[in-house]
């Protein structure tokens, strides 16, 4: 939380638990998906891992990826995120820059098509890029900042060339057919930082046929966007959100209980919270 964040974790405790507890969860998101993504990267030597542990033991906080009830943690949403069987990983290579490792360990060859965008906190895009590509039956490929740019910027701000023009750089992976999203990552140049600001989050409740779905948008970068519902469990939680962009999120029901989704959403850089 010290690096990730620059705050004095043992003295943000004592003055503001809500806060320190926010970070936290967050932390154990970003770290836990940061380590995969470098772990199943296709020159990665790593053959597995373990995760430590499924369930906590008893109420309050522990190693759990669900929590004595059951419920998934942050740590579970940042896992199923970066584990899926198609997936666009990232890592930061220094010098070398940003490099996009897309994964296919699925049974059937897909055709997919990847963005990136360097943009700042308000949205403006400085630099951006697209590929197009089709991988194979359990294939991969890896892809650098620079080819999908066509051109050199530092997009990691490893060479420090005067100010940093960018704050995010998000990058996406969708089916080419359909136009799906299937993943997204993000990376901080400037590191995560821990500065609130309103950032204008917005939710919007939506209900057909008895199913519920929350769309949520925000005026400038949103991040770890967290659902707290105590009847309905979020499809994804804890993820980051680009100005400009709406995610449409589906509410599972938990248990046999008959109540409409009530909630509240919240960002880790946002002052305000946003209630359905």
């Amino acid at each position: 939380m010290n690096l990730l964040y620059g705050v004095d974790c043992a003295v943000l405790k004592d003055i503001d638990p809500a806060r320190y507890l926010a970070l936290a969860r967050a932390c154990i998101a970003e770290v836990m998906e940061t380590a995969f993504h470098e772990w199943r990267r296709p020159k990665s030597r790593t053959d597995g891992a373990l995760v430590f542990l499924w369930k906590d033991l008893r109420a309050g906080a522990g190693w759990g990826i669900v929590d004595l009830s059951g419920r998934p943690k942050s740590a579970w949403y940042a896992l199923r995120r970066a584990c899926q069987p198609e997936q666009l990983l990232l890592t930061d290579e220094g010098v070398n820059g940003l490099h996009l490792h897309v994964v296919n360990e699925t049974q059937s060859a897909q055709n997919l098509f990847i963005t990136m965008e360097c943009m700042t906190e308000s949205g403006d895009i400085v630099a951006s890029g697209e590929a197009g590509l089709s991988l194979g039956t359990r294939q991969s490929r890896t892809l650098t900042g620079a080819e999908l740019l066509g051109a050199f910027f530092d997009v990691n701000y490893a060479y420090k060339f005067g100010a940093r023009a960018h704050d995010i750089v998000v990058a996406r992976l969708n089916d080419r057919p359909t136009s799906e999203n299937i993943s997204e990552v993000y990376f901080f140049p400037g590191g995560r930082g821990s500065v609130q600001y309103d950032n204008g989050l917005k939710v919007e409740l939506l209900e057909q046929n008895d199913s519920f779905s929350l769309n949520i948008s925000c005026r400038r970068f949103a991040q770890t966007v967290a659902i707290d519902d105590e009847y309905f469990r979020p499809a994804d939680n804890y993820f980051h959100l680009a100005p400009g962009r709406v995610r449409c999120i589906r509410l599972e029901r938990i248990g046999e209980n008959r109540c409409r989704p009530s909630g509240i959403v919240s960002s880790l850089n946002g002052l305000d919270v946003a209630r359905y």
